[in-house]
């Protein structure tokens, strides 16, 4: 499908990767007064080209580009088909005509990078290896970007004819080269139908710029596989690429791409660790998983990437984080839509690469003082509160360790119903690596998001809501729990299997045969070293990790994340009065007490958790109307005192531990659930049986020697509905209405717990 709106030359062959023989191909003009001028090594054809005369032979790889000539003028666009035969890529060599033996210099280290073209001839020979490179290059699709070799590859320091390849713009240094565009021609083909993996066809042929993309992946010495950035404007042919280029369901208006070449945790990186631990799934992994969870996250997909008709390994194109990426899946127009991310040159600072930073300071500055109620609920159109909880999350599960002083996104629509930024995962490559890893603590100020989840975390609603969400997302089977890490993870490695060993015929032997940096650079294969990585992940980090995070979370946030149901009364200071009488008929007086409440804290033996250190008789808060009494907490012999009906006389006394031994312990709410009923019924603490018509809390204390840290109490309410709740549903009960968890997700068969049910909260037991 060419994307030109003018007519240009067509070919009589399709462009495509093929296996071997010969094509006949043919170039047609639209004009019959014109002539065809073509080029076969990349570069743009002029009026004095070779003229063409008749059908050309092609039988290895050759890059076709023509254009219709008249009065020794160009009348038409130029048209562009790679040919790309398996045999010429095989056989690549290192001394490609026309290309330099070197490419730019180094930026933290002395030298100049030597060029490196070539497929490793020791792999590419290999009897065993061969059959699965060549299963490599065509289980995934063809990308190829064809222009002129100086473009890329030009020794000349200037800014419009530098080669990009050469002076890459790095973050550090010299910056020569930063944003440097040059034209180029892509395509997007299918590998040839025998391919399993390529059930729908992909094909486009367009024009664009070209630039690097990236951070210290472009300084020659780290990384000699760079990244690149398709950029759509109309100097260089449309100025927007229209085409489903990730599944007809989602957005296909593009004015930017970016080609990730997979820097970090690859064969070709400088550390000795990366190049152990390559897999080449971390980063897109991270954004499959924020997509999965359900939240806005950016789309990529992997593509064997061709330049000028050499393999350059496998790469993986996504949307780039833009207005139109906003548009899309945030809806409104361009110009509603900021976008915040962290700018490397010249030193890391925010930037707003689309719109501007107003909201974004005032989300910081709100931020601050989110320990206040008042100003955390003002963030609901600033954050996106939900989103970022999940990709804190997400982040905090992949123990990523190259984030947050750079790594991100942050995208908002404006608008009076803006939900405001969400987070989005980028360039994760540096994730699963320690499976002990813990970056709960990390905090990064100055406005990343590792200090506004701290901030965030001193106001207890929210430490609620991520606490609960990060148990819902952590547990067995949810999509953090080992299983469905584990189903993406595989889905990922089964989509680039066989393009791996292609990749490690073009990048494996980099650090042994061109340039040796750290430990002791070996030739880097898939049997030998991807698949030794990958056993180590599935054997000894998915199934603890999850486990790992979870108790790592639950350690640091201090906050009890129980949401009770609407029906369920917190246990108050106010509830305790000084009364006329101490039975049923006992009427509370008009005097001022200050019960003592001391919940989410370490109580020691003899400590009061609520009521009052030295028990009074006159001094209790009346449960009569109530059916349960609820504590949540830890630690063991929490006394409940009780109807003490005369000044040192004898009470009642149920002594609780919060644990699966104590008998009123409830493990699907992990709490002690005591049946007021019980104290009624209760001897008394000299052994004698009284049976009263009241409850009469004189105080909740801790046993001597021992030590508590009650978070809750609540009241459970009586009447006609008795037990946990009044909206208790039992599992033998008709189950009508649709349930929710407390995080707002649907629950189709609901277990034992709280959720949401027609807009209220109840018990499922």
């Amino acid at each position: 499908m060419a994307l030109h709106a003018m007519a240009q030359p067509r070919f009589s062959q399709p462009h495509g990767l093929y296996d071997g023989g010969t094509l006949t191909v043919a170039i047609q003009a639209n004009d019959a007064e014109a002539t065809i001028r073509y080029t076969t090594d990349g570069s743009e054809p002029n009026a004095k080209s070779k003229l063409y005369t008749g059908p050309l032979s092609v039988s290895k790889t050759t890059l076709l580009r023509a254009a219709e000539v008249k009065a020794d003028t160009l009348c038409s666009p130029v048209a562009t088909a790679s040919y790309i035969f398996i045999g010429s890529v095989l056989s690549q060599s290192n001394n490609p005509a026309g290309y330099p033996s070197t490419w730019g210099a180094y930026t933290t280290i002395s030298g100049t990078a030597k060029a490196d073209y070539e497929m490793d001839p020791d792999m590419t020979g290999d009897a065993t290896l061969r059959p699965k490179i060549i299963e490599g290059l065509k289980q995934l699709p063809c990308l190829s970007i064809v222009t002129a070799k100086e473009n890329l590859f030009s020794h000349e320091n200037d800014p419009d004819r530098g080669g990009i390849y050469i002076f890459t713009g790095p973050p550090v240094g010299d910056a020569t080269g930063h944003g440097w565009t040059r034209p180029a021609s892509v395509e997007l083909f299918s590998a040839p139908p025998s391919s399993s993996l390529n059930a729908q066809p992909l094909d486009f042929t367009t024009t664009c710029g070209l630039r690097l993309h990236g951070g210290h992946g472009r300084l020659a010495e780290k990384n000699p596989k760079h990244s690149f950035r398709l950029v759509f404007k109309e100097q260089y042919g449309p100025k927007t690429l229209k085409y489903p280029l990730f599944g007809d369901d989602q957005p296909s208006k593009f004015d930017q791409l970016v080609l990730r070449c997979h820097f970090g945790n690859s064969w070709q990186h400088w550390a000795e660790n990366n190049r152990q631990e390559a897999q080449y799934t971390r980063d897109m992994w991270m954004r499959r998983m924020q997509r999965k969870i359900g939240r806005t996250s950016v789309d990529g997909r992997y593509v064997n990437l061709f330049i000028n008709g050499m393999y350059w390994g496998l790469y993986n194109i996504s949307e780039r984080v833009d207005d139109q990426f906003g548009k899309d899946h945030l809806g409104g127009k361009k110009e509603d839509i900021d976008v915040v991310k962290i700018e490397e040159d010249g030193g890391n600072h925010h930037e707003a690469s689309e719109g501007d930073l107003a909201a974004w300071n005032e989300m910081l500055q709100t931020v601050e003082q989110a320990a206040d109620d008042a100003s955390y609920a003002r963030l609901d159109t600033l954050l996106d509160i939900d989103h970022f909880i999940d990709y804190m999350i997400i982040n905090q599960y992949g123990g990523n360790t190259d984030w947050d002083h750079h790594n991100w996104y942050a995208i908002r629509r404006r608008g009076q119903d803006s939900q405001g930024f969400r987070f989005l995962c980028w360039d994760s490559e540096i994730v699963f690596e320690n499976p002990a890893e813990n970056i709960l603590g990390k905090s990064n100020p100055g406005g990343y998001p590792t200090a506004i989840f701290q901030n965030l975390l001193k106001n207890e609603q929210f430490a609620r809501r991520y606490l609960r969400r990060a148990k819902e997302l952590l547990a067995p089977d949810g999509l953090l729990g080992e299983q469905a890490v584990v189903e993406l993870w595989d889905s990922l490695y089964h989509t680039i299997d066989k393009a791996i060993y292609a990749e490690a015929a073009r990048w494996g032997d980099y650090r042994r045969d061109v340039h040796r940096w750290q430990g002791n650079p070996t030739l880097y294969t898939v049997d030998n070293h991807y698949m030794n990585e990958r056993r180590r992940l599935l054997n000894e980090y998915f199934p603890v990790r999850t486990d790992n995070v979870l108790s790592y979370i639950t350690n640091y946030v201090d906050v009890d994340d129980f949401e009770a149901p609407d029906e369920w009364t917190p246990l108050a200071a106010s509830m305790w009065h000084e009364w006329d009488r101490t039975d049923a008929k006992a009427k509370p007086l008009d005097t001022e007490v200050y019960a003592e409440m001391n919940l989410r804290r370490n109580v020691d033996g003899g400590g009061v958790v609520a009521g009052f250190s030295s028990v009074s008789y006159i001094l209790f808060a009346d449960l009569s109307s109530y059916d349960q009494l609820v504590l949540r907490g830890t630690g063991s012999r929490v006394r409940i005192l009780a109807n003490r009906l005369e000044n040192h006389g004898p009470y009642k006394q149920i002594v609780v531990s919060f644990n699966s031994s104590d008998p009123y312990w409830d493990a699907s709410l992990g709490a002690i659930v005591l049946p007021l009923e019980r104290v009624k019924t209760a001897k008394t603490n000299e052994g004698l049986t009284r049976n009263d018509a009241f409850v009469h809390l004189n105080a909740i204390k801790v046993e001597s020697g021992s030590t508590a840290n009650v978070s809750a109490i609540y009241l459970t309410p009586g009447g006609e509905n008795t037990g946990i709740a009044a909206a208790t549903l039992h599992h033998d009960q008709p189950e009508t209405g649709v349930f929710y968890s407390l995080s707002g997700q649907q629950v189709k068969q609901p277990a034992k717990g709280i959720y949401i049910r027609n807009g209220r909260k109840i018990v499922v037991r």
